[in-house]
């Protein structure tokens, strides 16, 4: 897109701004204090305190991702969310959960790499 003035942002600008790299670092930092419960769940199973910390954690990582229009990291969030408040859970499930919370965390660091190279790359032009 073009500029109107000097003054004026392009709409690529600004959306690098709304959905840049700050506000994708702190989803990916909400997502690490997830997978970090996660695994401090798996040792722990019966933690009913961290479970639930948890699964606030993931809520607001879901909420979050739906901000930033990333759609899987939202519908996999809630679904780790769901699966601790299922009074069915097991040790299972929490094992589910912690590899799901791996998975965020791979997304994440993938997304973030991409939007580096990219941002990087526009610089260079």
């Amino acid at each position: 897109m073009r500029k109107l003035t000097d003054g004026d942002w392009t709409w690529q600008q600004f959306l690098g701004w709304a959905f840049g790299e700050a506000r994708l670092g702190d989803l990916s930092s909400a997502i690490q204090d997830a997978a970090r419960r996660a695994r401090y769940l798996c040792d722990v199973p019966m933690d009913e305190c961290v479970r639930g910390e948890l699964a606030k954690n993931l809520t607001g990582v879901a909420r979050q991702a739906e901000r930033l229009q990333l759609d899987s990291q939202a519908a996999l969030a809630r679904r780790l969310a769901r699966a601790l408040r299922s009074p069915r859970s097991s040790p299972d499930v929490v094992t589910q959960v912690r590899d799901g919370c791996d998975a965020l965390e791979h997304r994440m660091a993938e997304l973030l790499a991409r939007d580096a190279a990219a941002a990087q790359c526009q610089t260079a032009a």
